[in-house]
């Protein structure tokens, strides 16, 4: 058996890569070349979509959601605490913060009231939270101190305030149908690239909170896992507890699901690619068929039976496959790490072109628009897999299809 598959991978090679001379190369380079293509644009566009999903999520969690929400209703107590700590072990939880969240409206001292969503935190714990801060980034002053408020930079911006301006914001206490102003210097800006965020919220301090709203039933805890996966088991464990939970995937389900059904699309679009790929592959090899009649039939009075013939040309597809990918990586992994730096070359060179001939400069990539910085680029390795697996399954299934159509008859009969 192994013997029978070395001679039809010779017999496959042969056919797949013909002498030069004989100009029957120009099918295998078209479809090896559809099949880089095709590589090579899913790599780019993964990757950035990656850099872009994964940027947007990791700031989510990090800012406002943490993996697990522990409605407390009040400040955990030290029993609970100890009565958590196995737990929180095992979990490989990193931090627990109390936290109280608030829709409200603000506006400048002069200026109309904008809604706003209001974190009140406590300091504290917030600078142990080295990803929060990290995500949150912090461009202008510190986190708030009691009496102050720290607001995103666009929804500074909207308000024409500043780090030392006064805002106003409206309270609502516990119980009371009442809302009354309240006004909070301004004592820091952060910009987190996430465009929601740095229009619409502001963090204030915790205890500040609690004084105001004369309650702590709206406290909850943010929990940080190191594997954000296990916090669906935490959210079980706890639940048997008696706590009130849930997992960051439950109160973001919406989004998620919708930049999850965004990847599977424009992987499927993709996709198309390769099928075009396989359209050329089928032809080509039904061509070689035709045009290697003979040997072909020579090959059957060898004793190459019909199920042979197809694995030769299945094989065909698979070097085909394989060929390709090898270029389609090779050139999406080294387009996507250096994708910032090329876009900065070719808007470079466009530019040099354009106003050559008159024409108003032109800018691949506007920071301005996309609220981003550079292009991000976030490489998975089962991306990488996925891509190898379905164009090696499709180029593959487009020989064996080449293949199936060969004639069943035995040499003696045509």
């Amino acid at each position: 058996m192994k013997n029978n598959f070395q001679i039809l991978s010779v017999i496959a090679w042969r056919y797949f890569l013909p002498p030069a001379k004989s100009g029957r190369r120009s099918g295998i380079i078209l479809a090896v070349l559809g099949v880089t293509v095709g590589v090579l644009a899913m790599v780019v566009v993964m990757s950035i979509m990656n850099g872009l999903q994964q940027g947007y999520i990791r700031t989510i969690l990090e800012v406002e959601s943490a993996h697990v929400q522990v409605y407390t209703k009040d400040y955990l107590s030290d029993d609970d605490l100890d009565k958590m700590k196995f737990i929180f072990s095992f979990y490989n939880v990193e931090t627990i913060v109390p936290l109280i969240k608030q829709t409200t409206m603000m506006r400048p001292l002069w200026g109309d009231y904008k809604a706003i969503q209001l974190i009140a935190l406590d300091p504290n714990y917030m600078y142990t939270d080295k990803g929060f801060i990290q995500s949150l980034n912090i461009i202008s002053g510190e986190l708030p101190p009691y009496g102050s408020i720290v607001l995103g930079k666009e929804l500074a911006a909207i308000h024409g305030v500043d780090k030392g301006s006064l805002v106003t914001i409206i309270v609502l206490p516990e119980g009371s149908q009442e809302p009354y102003e309240l006004t909070l210097e301004v004592s820091g800006i952060f910009e987190s690239k996430y465009y929601t965020f740095d229009a619409t919220l502001a963090l204030m301090n915790l205890e500040h909170m609690i004084d105001l709203l004369g309650s702590k039933k709206a406290l909850f805890y943010n929990v940080k896992l190191k594997n954000p996966l296990q916090a669906t088991a935490l959210v079980g464990e706890l639940q048997k507890r008696g706590y009130d939970t849930a997992s960051w995937q439950d109160y973001n389900k919406t989004f998620f699901g919708a930049l999850r059904m965004e990847k599977r699309l424009m992987t499927f679009l993709l996709q198309l690619i390769f099928v075009v790929t396989a359209v050329n592959i089928y032809q080509g090899r039904r061509r070689m068929m035709l045009q290697k009649e003979r040997e072909s039939l020579i090959l059957r009075t060898l004793g190459l039976s019909h199920q042979d013939v197809i694995r030769i040309f299945t094989l065909q597809g698979t070097f085909i496959g394989i060929l390709g990918i090898i270029n389609g990586l090779i050139l999406g992994l080294l387009l996507s790490y250096y994708i910032n730096p090329i876009v900065q070359w070719g808007t470079l060179i466009l530019n040099i072109v354009l106003n050559a001939f008159g024409i108003q400069v032109y800018a691949l990539y506007d920071s301005s628009i996309f609220y981003i910085s550079e292009i991000p680029v976030e490489i998975l390795g089962g991306d990488l897999l996925r891509i190898t697996m379905s164009a090696i399954m499709i180029t593959s299934f487009a020989g064996w299809i080449a293949g199936r159509s060969y004639h069943k008859d035995r040499p003696l009969e045509l």
